[in-house]
């Protein structure tokens, strides 16, 4: 099976996607003739990041929106529990933050005489190793 390759018009090196070829060029080439903007669908990504040296592309606004506040620091979804002034650039990452909140710990640390309880088992596990140093860790 053979797969598709993008070569740069420039040097002839090949790259795996659009978009590995368009960064290339950009920052190798230091050039705004780039492939135009695809999807993964193959739909038109109209609209551009503004920001400097960013060149990201979407073909939703509100996608362009959400993304412009990795650049301006705007972190508009607040976490509303008493105490907590954790603020966050999407509702999903809000929502994941709030479980913390939870009274219940469904994934409990194994380690001896340890018993501290965590919301999510990826918080569990980085416990697991940074607190006991346990490496081989069970998913």
């Amino acid at each position: 099976m053979s797969r598709k390759l993008y070569s740069c018009k420039d040097c002839k090196k090949c790259f795996d996607s659009p978009s590995t070829l368009r960064t290339h060029q950009r920052t190798v080439h230091d050039t705004s003739e780039t492939l135009p903007a695809r999807s993964k669908t193959g739909q038109d990504k109209p609209y551009v990041c503004a920001y400097a040296d960013c060149g990201k592309s979407f073909s939703q606004y509100g996608n362009l929106k959400t993304h412009a506040r990795k650049h301006t620091g705007e972190r508009p979804y607040q976490c509303s529990y008493e105490g907590c002034d954790k603020a966050f650039t999407q509702l999903g990452n809000l929502r994941t933050h709030e479980i913390i909140h939870w009274p219940v710990k469904p994934f409990m640390c194994t380690y001896p005489n340890c018993g501290k309880g965590f919301t999510q088992r990826g918080n569990l596990k980085t416990h697991q190793i940074k607190v006991h140093q346990m490496e081989d860790v069970q998913k």
